[in-house]
This record gives C-alpha cells, structure tokens and sequence, in this order.
C-alpha cells in the first residue's frame, strides 16, 4: 500500500488509491495506518527535494557511530 500510495502525483489520486486499496484484506505488517502514514512522510519529502526528515516532518534524528 505504501509504495502504491507513493506514486500517486495528486492528493486527490492519492485519497481516490487508498479508498481503492482499503476495500482489499490485508496482511498486518505495519498496519494500514503505518502505510498511508509512510506514504504521505514520502510524499511530503518529495515535495521538499528530500531535505532532511527533521525540518520537514518534525522527526528526532539520532546520530550513528558508523
């Protein structure tokens, strides 16, 4: 669902994919929720040339010792 909802280029194909897709079964993973949450933080950084997660969506980033 998520990577469906990714690719949809308007919000209004984006409402019109999830409702199409919420009438399937799915398989718990994550949940529903989780997915169109996912999609739309894609989305939404799409829009933003994938500038960092934090400015945009309001996540905490941790830093890695790599």
């Amino acid at each position: 669902m998520t990577e469906v909802l990714q690719g949809c280029p308007s919000e209004r194909e984006f409402t019109t994919v999830r409702e199409t897709l919420e009438a399937l079964t799915f398989v718990t993973l994550g949940g529903p929720d989780i997915a169109v949450l996912a999609a739309r933080n894609v989305r939404k950084l799409r829009a933003h040339d994938f500038d960092p997660f934090e400015k945009h969506l309001g996540l905490r980033c941790v830093a890695c010792d790599t």
